[in-house]
């Protein structure tokens, strides 16, 4: 009996514990598909270059290929440039662990403004390490970021720039 009750315990702790995570089961990544860059609509104070260079260097130029467990970068040439296996897309609060920062309206972009404009954002995960992209999905527009995480415990999410992409098939 005694057994019973134990297993019971775990049983709804283990419930408890699994619905109590920063992921969003209800919201499944499925943006699979070959997307291209669009223009670049933020850059870190940080960066010495411009929106206008970035959205050059990228634009039609560089593609990415999702798919539920990889993500492909690559040129208009077809050469694969950066290949992540084995990824995992989590979803988590549009919002979370976004430094104040970010908030302020810089190089055209107010923060505040696009983030009420998204409805998901997934972090993108390899052996349970961020690799640096974060893709943000609004009603009609899909961005991915170059991202990181700062500070000493790691936990300032820090966006290094956004671009706009669109899906091609």
């Amino acid at each position: 009996m005694k057994n019973k009750v134990v297993i019971v315990i775990m049983l709804l702790m283990f419930i408890t514990l699994t619905g109590c995570t920063s992921t969003n089961t209800d919201n499944e990544f499925d943006l699979s598909g070959e997307y291209v860059y669009g223009d670049c609509i933020y850059l870190s104070f940080f960066s010495s270059s411009t929106l206008e260079s970035q959205t050059l260097q990228h634009k039609n130029i560089y593609y990415l290929n999702f798919s539920d467990t990889s993500m492909l970068y690559y040129s208009e040439d077809n050469e694969l440039d950066v290949s992540y296996e084995n990824v995992n897309y989590v979803s988590v609060e549009k919002d979370q662990n976004i430094s104040d920062i970010l908030t302020l309206n810089l190089y055209g972009l107010n923060m505040e403004e696009f983030l009420d404009s998204i409805e998901y954002r997934y972090d993108i995960y390899r052996n349970n390490l961020m690799i640096g992209f974060t893709i943000f999905q609004g009603d009609s527009h899909t961005y991915i970021a170059y991202t990181g995480m700062g500070g000493s415990s790691k936990d300032i999410f820090n966006i290094w720039s956004i671009f706009e992409i669109e899906k091609t098939n």
